[in-house]
């Protein structure tokens, strides 16, 4: 599992689960194609923006480890299900992501080139 932890006064707040598409073992994985597939955030640190910051860091740190295209599949823009641990819609799409493909009841496919 790679990712990118977050911090606050020495104890971990938040984790984003990111990196190369083979590691996750799903369908589809790609040389160049990185991705995003959860976040978790300590309850007493929730809507702080930890979220949004672990994603700007992940799109930055996986340019330089030379991903062309980062991916995620968070839940459809109306769905407030628990599913929402991979990630708000709203989320991607503030960060330049695009609707790769629909998967029905699945959710979303997202994808940004970096």
């Amino acid at each position: 599992m790679q990712g990118y932890l977050a911090y606050q006064d020495g104890k971990v707040v938040a984790w984003c689960a990111a990196g190369e598409s083979k590691l996750f073992n799903l369908p589809d994985a790609e040389e160049k194609l990185a991705r995003v597939v959860c976040f978790v955030v300590d309850e007493d640190f929730r809507g702080q923006g930890l979220t949004n910051q672990l994603l700007e860091f992940a799109l930055i740190d996986l340019t330089t480890k030379g991903f062309a295209e980062v991916e995620a599949k968070p839940v459809r823009p109306e769905d407030n299900s628990k599913m929402n641990f991979r990630g708000p819609y709203s989320l991607y799409m503030n960060h330049g992501f695009t609707v790769y493909r629909d998967l029905g009841e699945d959710g979303l496919l997202v994808r940004k080139e970096l």
